[in-house]
Order: structure tokens, then sequence, then C-alpha cells
């Protein structure tokens, strides 16, 4: 699943694309046709775009937003408006004068009615991350309140708690802090949560600026994720991983420098 540092990249392109222009054209997909999108986004302005966590807001100058979470196959892709737009798995394009915005996959992709409020915003913590893409001010994973037996692992990705951190970067800021993925959360400091925090922050905020992970020999190169029987960059001891939390996802760590 997209993490932050891909809502927050996408908030930025179109920004870039989209904010101070007309929409002058819409395309909708089957799968939001019931939204009449067209008939009520075609001569508006777009005036914001923002990233909360994995959730993106595309603002009109009616009031209304647009809600986008990628999940696990969703894409934004920005072109020019002369060039062709593929059309698989299209549910939305946003078309100015010269430049057009598209939505491909992805389970949430709704338009809210101006002051109507985004119910799935009221259950998400603190951002990482600053508008801007770079890491919040005074950024923490607040443990106290939480439940003693929890496990770090696990409250890293509850998006109730902070926001914008996904799989990959649990178990990169875990490495990078020395934290045991199997830790209860009262058997840390706060202390330890505002490391967390701070290297979650730095990490998401970095990831920003690199080419997205792929094939190809283009991916951004991780400490320990997906990096299984490899050497740890720090002590050199083999990686490993295995299967966490209620959601039953991989999770990679050194079993020497988190012990």
């Amino acid at each position: 699943m997209p993490e932050g540092h891909v809502s927050h990249r996408n908030a930025l392109l179109l920004t870039d694309a989209l904010v101070g222009h007309e929409i002058v054209r819409v395309d909708e997909g089957e799968r939001i046709a019931a939204q009449r999108m067209a008939k009520r986004l075609t001569g508006r302005t777009v005036e914001h775009v923002d990233a909360v966590g994995k959730h993106m807001l595309i603002r009109f100058d009616d009031g209304a937003v647009l809600h986008s979470h990628l999940g696990m196959v969703g894409r934004w892709r920005v072109q020019p408006a002369s060039e062709p737009l593929g059309r698989g798995y299209l549910w939305l394009a946003l078309w100015t004068d010269t430049t057009v915005a598209a939505q491909y996959k992805g389970p949430t992709l709704r338009l809210y009615a101006p002051g109507e409020p985004v119910p799935a915003l009221r259950r998400v913590g603190r951002d990482l991350l600053a508008a801007d893409g770079s890491p919040a001010a005074d950024v923490t994973i607040p443990l106290r309140g939480i439940p003693t037996d929890r496990l770090i692992g696990d409250v890293l990705l509850d998006q109730r708690i902070v926001s914008g951190i996904g799989n990959i970067y649990r178990s990169e800021a875990l490495w990078d802090v020395g934290v045991n993925p199997w830790t209860p959360v009262g058997e840390l400091t706060q202390e330890t949560g505002d490391a967390l925090a701070r290297s979650a922050a730095r990490q998401l905020s970095e990831a920003i600026g690199t080419t997205a992970p792929s094939r190809s020999s283009a991916r951004p190169a991780h400490s320990v994720y997906r990096r299984t029987g490899r050497p740890c960059p720090r002590c050199g001891t083999p990686i490993r991983a295995k299967r966490h939390g209620d959601d039953n996802r991989s999770i990679y760590w050194c079993p020497t420098c988190q012990p």
C-alpha cells in the first residue's frame, strides 16, 4: 500500500498541475459515474491540494472536496492535455486547458459537497509530514495512552495514532532506532517514541524525491525492507522476515541490532 510520501508527492504534483486552473473537462469511469463528477466539477477551479497521511484531498472553489485513497493498486498520473490518455482502469480524469490529472484504480474516490465532512479523516492521527513534504515539527509517536501490551510493530501501522507510515518505513524506522518489532509499548520510553517518529518522518520526506519503487534498478535502497538473508548494513547479521500483526504483513529486522 502506498505510504504517506506517495500521497504527499501526488499532492505536490497535482498542486503544480491543477491549482488556480479551471476544470474544462471531466472523464468518469463507470465505477464513479453515479457521483456525476463531470456535471459537478466542470467549470470549477481547483483551489488547493493537500495530503493527510495516505489520503489526498482536492479542494474546489465552491467548497467541494474530492477525497482519494489509492489503497494497494491506485495511482495518479499527470500529463500534457495534448497526449493520449490511457483508458485501462481509469476512474477519473480532470482536464485543464494544458494538463490532465488522472486516477487509475484505487478503492476510494469520492466527491463531497461543500461543507460536507470527510468521514475518513476523523480517524486519522497526526501526519508526520508537513504540507511541503518536509518532516512535520515536533513529531512523535504518543506512547502514553496506548495499551501497554500492544506491540510497537502494530502501533506504527495504526493510522489513528500517526498517519503516513506503512510497511516499508515501519521496518526501516524500527531498524534505524534499534527497536525489536515485538516490543510491547509498555517497555518503551517516550524518547524512543519520539526517535521512531523522527526517523519515519525523515525517511518519508526523503522518499518523496526518489523514484517510485518498481522492479527496475531504480528501486530505492532500503536497509532491511525486502532484504531477507542479506547482511545488515550496520552489523552484517543476515536480515530476517516474519509475518506480523493482525494484517499478517511481513516485517523485516536485524536480530542483532534489534534484539
